[in-house]
């Protein structure tokens, strides 16, 4: 497909897997591709690691301590034409279809097991850097902009995800790749990742397209 089907240079071009390259030239009936592993193809990306710190476990609240529910009351609904009758619970003090604990698993209620509470929400930590391909058979690789950025703090097998923005070649959090190697290097530079893509780009058969275009890419 093409021009016909609303397709423009730039668009980014999926398969069933992940992002495979963007569109660099359309005819009325079809669209030619650059495929991300093309030296002159780059794109932002994230490295999504997870947070390193330390849950802090708390121990279980006393009994008297722990809160209770009170006068919980039980209808049965008779009036349905249906054999099967429906029971409706009750809580005074509470709205209707809002969501209650009940007392028996109410953490550190009868001296319990510990609680387990995240640290910072065990978020995850997004790196920032710009994939370039090396051409067929060769791994893309991903450069950092910050150059703070310290490859201990990323794992083999990390998830590549595009990173969006207005200048951005594709929307954000399209699957990419993982991160198979890092290379740390000397001095100030940050470190440089080698991605395994998701894709495979030797058997490529059904692909859709993004009908987004980059700023970019507009007007050509």
């Amino acid at each position: 497909q093409g021009a016909n089907s609303g397709i423009k240079v730039g668009m980014p071009v999926l398969n069933a897997a992940g992002l495979i390259g963007k569109v660099t030239e359309v005819f009325a009936d079809r669209a030619l591709v650059m495929l991300i592993s093309d030296p002159d193809y780059a794109l932002s990306v994230k490295v999504v690691t997870k947070s390193s710190r330390t849950p802090v476990t708390l121990p279980p609240l006393p009994t008297e301590d722990a809160p209770t529910v009170d006068s919980v009351l039980e209808t049965t609904d008779t009036s349905s034409t249906s054999s099967t009758s429906s029971t409706t619970t009750t809580i005074l003090g509470f709205t209707p279809g809002t969501t209650t604990i009940p007392p028996e698993v109410v953490a550190g209620a009868g001296g319990g097991s510990n609680i387990t509470v995240p640290v910072a929400s065990q978020l995850a930590v997004r790196e920032t850097g710009i994939l370039e391909g090396r051409g067929p058979g060769t791994r893309p690789i991903v450069r950092f902009l910050d150059a703070s950025t310290r490859g201990s703090a990323i794992e083999v097998g990390a998830p590549i995800v595009s990173a969006g923005g207005s200048r951005s070649l594709a929307p954000p959090d399209i699957v990419i790749g993982v991160v198979s190697r890092v290379v740390e290097r000397l001095g100030t530079a940050g470190p440089v990742l080698e991605i395994d893509l998701v894709a495979d780009l030797s058997s490529l058969s059904f692909l859709r397209v993004l009908l987004y275009q980059p700023i970019t890419e507009t007007g050509k």
